[in-house]
């Protein structure tokens, strides 16, 4: 006969991963379906459960789990088998309960639930399936499955197979029955469901019109079919992009790459389905099991198939918050360091460190979550396979919960000295924060600050932990948000710190001037960026200075730092509205596109633009070039990167729907900004790290929703983007499949997900304060902008570096106007309004990047009709001597 069925296989196994709503494992659940609506438990012998769950973000309201039971016969037959292995390891630490290397099958068959009869549960192209097949001599009518725990069942107008309980239920969509003859021929049957109701459950059985006995018989239940993939701009050297979701939000917010090019990224996830299987997967997703609201997660992607190799989850049984902020890879020669090393925040509890025995980490320093409403947590994991060797928090002692610390950024040099920083958040009460110190002979120590740094010895014990920064109580800005290990000098002596520090505070900033010819400010804004390096042979601050604004009012604050071998790199934003050419000075020599101590910003009450400043390497800290970064609005840099080939790459978000060029040459992705002012975009943007730095490569990145890039990696042949996205399938998010084969586009072997199946979540920043960059409803600020629950889900996507790069003379400006774009009354076009009377080249794109308009119009309006083009999105773009602008227009 031919097999019922055979596509993407990931049903998981139970090794006591799956917790009850009280927190105790579900030690009889042998398998699990990762994604499906219910959770689909598979017990032994002849029962299947699913187990529904209704969660309540308030306080008042318990959560609930539905069950309801499904026997494949009434009779206690062999237990099941599985079949193949496929790949995708997952790793579970919750609190005390430890699940490692757990392995995923292609399929569970129930054999001979009748005489004849096997029942198989796999996943098929678009979702989970159960196909009953009855071989010749079954007889039909013994085969029956009996509910118990719902409150009706019944089939829907469109041929669904529905179980109720209460106002939830299990859906078998597309119930079809079909015969397979010997020579692979289908032919379709046709069937009625029968009932029969007894107290306290319900058994439907199956009468099929007009079937040959001779011939297997199949009855299939399962998911039909997602529509194809969609997305805005041009492909370009886009390779690779897709949701990673979760059912309640989630966000990837780092990313960085091996030596190998394989990318690893972190971030948090709403429970932990999230399918770690090879081939693409199209199904909803399942409602929670675990007790936890969230858990930080750690991925490992395969560079050549863009398949998952593992994913590590992290957190507590009981109720809580587990994120992962930010991820170091250790790239050195020591086999036993091979390692991915991970910061975040935890406020569960029962978060379990945990030390290895036999391994690096045997004397590490480890202390549960005992203190603290929330606590910096760190983790070393395998870099082959994910398994936690260490993990360990730090924050207040016990048993007071009155202040908290929030791990933000982590490094390893290729020596192993491992350093983690972050921020201390006192919150709204009167104990003062006492971080634990730790101080060796002569080193730099102070016991108040906002940000703190610890610094751990070869055996993973701490050398060196101190609070940096102001002491700010209540504000909470304060902080240290990256941090970098000097590789230019060869005993790897010094680490860069980047941050954000409150002026004026009783505690001071330590303030450390370059000895000459050195940047240095000691005034710089309410909210100064900092900037600092610390010797670790002395344990002593060998830099520090504030950057920003000359005066005293606008903020701002400095979030990533990278170093190449020339120079070292700081991006963040500012509010500042009297920047000068000391605070960003021109490059060296040429003609620069990106260049500007100008803020944009034309709303009041959007001021941010981000902004880059570069280091000149072993100079006495000079800095030798800086800029701008933004548009008529918000725009922050949270991320930069270098490809070790000669470029840098930044990432961030902006709402800004005019005042940037995006002028990208060759073949590389390029995509217009949001016109929609209360919506955000991710971009992309790359310099040459020359002398003079050259901007080659400017887009947007997102759909028709709020985006953020989060994180940014490179490899010389590959650029990785993560980041948060609330732009689902019908939201024009660029998606684009993984192909292994190019002679067969249909090939997809990689981790990929079309759809966003989030559910309100929490706040969209989250444990991050910026300020009033981005973060309005922090302030209430533009209160209506977005809604603080809103619906979002981590994305990654990587772009091919094998096209040429190189810089030609590129035609831009740094624009302060846009195309003001109004749509016609009757919807059947836009007038359109451009900056300034000139002759401009009118090119109208479709979602697939193809020309479909052009017009050459003189003067300052235009009428671009759209009535006879087809429902989407296109991309208008408009060009005039020494500008280039675009749009997003909507055709309804």
């Amino acid at each position: 006969m031919g097999d019922p069925g055979r596509g993407i296989n990931h049903l998981r196994e139970g090794h006591g991963q799956i917790i009850r709503t009280d927190g105790t494992s579900l030690t009889d659940c042998k398998f699990y379906y990762e994604n499906v609506p219910a959770n689909v438990l598979f017990l032994t012998k002849s029962r299947v459960d699913f187990l529904m769950a209704a969660i309540h973000h308030d306080s008042l309201t318990p959560d609930t789990s539905y069950l309801i039971e499904m026997r494949l016969s009434n009779q206690d037959k062999d237990p099941f088998h599985t079949g193949a292995e496929v790949g995708g390891l997952s790793n579970y630490y919750f609190g005390p309960i430890a699940a490692e290397g757990v392995k995923a099958h292609e399929r569970i068959i129930y054999p001979a639930v009748y005489d004849s009869t096997d029942v198989h549960f796999y996943y098929g192209p678009s979702g989970p399936r159960m196909a009953i097949v009855m071989r010749p001599g079954a007889d039909p009518s013994e085969v029956k499955l009996s509910f118990a725990g719902q409150d009706s069942i019944h089939i829907d107008w469109q041929g669904a197979l529905r179980v109720y309980l209460a106002d939830r239920y299990v859906k078998l969509e597309q119930a079809i029955a079909y015969q397979v003859d010997g020579n692979g021929t289908v032919t379709p049957v046709n069937w009625l469901p029968q009932y029969v109701h007894e107290v306290g459950n319900v058994t439907v059985g199956f009468e099929y019109e007009n079937y040959n006995p001779a011939w297997p018989l199949v009855f299939l239940a399962g998911y039909p079919a997602m529509p194809p993939p969609q997305g805005p701009g041009t492909t370009g050297n886009l390779g690779w992009s897709t949701h990673m979701p979760s059912a309640f939000g989630n966000e990837l917010t780092s990313v960085e790459v091996d030596a190998d090019g394989d990318p690893y990224s972190c971030g948090y996830f709403s429970y932990y389905y999230v399918p770690l299987q090879l081939g693409t997967t199209t199904s909803t997703i399942n409602e929670p099991l675990l007790a936890e609201s969230r858990c930080g997660m750690v991925i490992k992607f395969l560079k050549d198939t863009k398949q998952i190799r593992w994913g590590t989850y992290i957190g507590g049984v009981e109720s809580g918050e587990t994120r992962a902020h930010k991820l170091a890879l250790y790239l050195g020669v020591d086999p036993a360091l091979k390692h991915v090393f991970v910061t975040g925040s935890t406020n569960s509890d029962d978060f379990i460190s945990a030390a290895r025995v036999n391994t690096a980490y045997s004397g590490a320093f480890t202390e549960d979550h005992i203190g603290g409403d929330c606590r910096m947590w760190l983790a070393a994991l395998r870099m082959g396979s994910g398994v936690r060797d260490w993990a360990t928090t730090h924050g207040q002692p016990a048993p007071d919960r009155t202040w908290n610390t929030h791990g933000l950024a982590v490094t390893i040099d290729r020596n192993g000295r491992l350093a983690v920083g972050g921020m201390i958040a006192k919150g709204f009460n009167t104990d003062v924060p006492q971080f634990p110190l730790v101080t060796p002979a002569g080193a730099f120590s102070r016991a108040l600050g906002d940000g703190f740094l610890v610094v751990f010895a070869p055996d993973f014990t701490i050398e060196w932990s101190t609070t940096l920064l102001e002491y700010s109580a209540d504000a909470r800005y304060g902080r240290i948000n990256d941090m970098r290990t000097t590789t230019t000098d060869g005993d790897h002596r010094g680490l860069w710190l980047v941050g954000a520090s409150i002026q004026g505070t009783s505690e001071p900033l330590e303030l450390m001037p370059p000895p000459s010819g050195g940047y240095f400010q000691d005034v710089a804004g309410s909210l100064s960026a900092v900037i600092l390096q610390v010797d670790l042979n002395n344990h002593q601050i060998a830099y520090c200075t504030r950057w920003g604004s000359p005066g005293t009012g606008a903020g701002s604050s400095a979030l990533a730092v990278h170093e190449t071998a020339d120079y070292t790199y700081v991006a963040g934003f500012t509010q500042a509205f009297d920047l000068t050419t000391a605070e960003c000075p021109p490059p060296p020599t040429g003609t620069l596109v990106l260049n500007s101590h100008t803020n944009q910003t034309t709303n009041s009450n959007q001021t941010s633009d981000g902004f880059i400043l570069r280091f000149k390497n072993l100079s006495g800290y000079q800095l030798d070039y800086g800029s701008l970064y933004g548009g008529d609005r918000d725009d922050i840099i949270l991320d930069v990167t270098g490809d070790g080939s000669g470029n840098v790459f930044f990432t961030g978000e902006s709402r800004s729907s005019g005042g940037l060029s995006f002028n990208t040459p060759g073949d590389l992705y390029l995509q217009w900004p949001l016109t929609a002012v209360n919506k955000r975009d991710a971009f992309i943007t790359g310099i040459r790290d020359l002398e003079y730095p050259a901007l080659f490569w400017n887009s947007a990145f997102g759909g028709t929703n709020s985006d953020r890039g989060w994180g940014i990696a490179a490899s010389p042949d590959e650029v990785y983007l993560c980041g948060t996205t609330g732009s689902g399938y019908f939201d024009d998010f660029p998606l684009l499949e993984w192909n292994t084969d190019p002679n067969d586009p249909n090939s997809s072997l990689d981790w990929y997900w079309d759809s966003s199946p989030s559910g309100l979540a929490a706040e969209l920043i989250p444990w991050v304060t910026f300020y009033q960059a981005q973060d309005y409803d922090e302030f209430g600020i533009d209160a209506f902008i977005e809604g603080l629950n809103s619906f979002h889900d981590g994305f990654i996507a990587s772009f091919n570096l094998n096209e040429d790069v190189a810089i030609s003379d590129l035609a831009g400006t740094h624009l302060t106007a846009s195309i003001e774009a109004l749509p016609l009354a009757d919807q059947s076009g836009y007038y359109l309004k451009f900056p300034s009377e000139d002759t401009w080249q009118i090119n109208l794109y479709d979602a697939s990047g193809r020309l479909i308009r052009r017009a050459t119009v003189t003067g300052r309006t235009f009428i671009i009709g759209m009535a006879d083009l087809g429902q989407g999105m296109y991309m208008l773009q408009a060009t005039t001597v020494g500008i280039q602008i675009g749009s997003k227009l909507v055709r309804p």
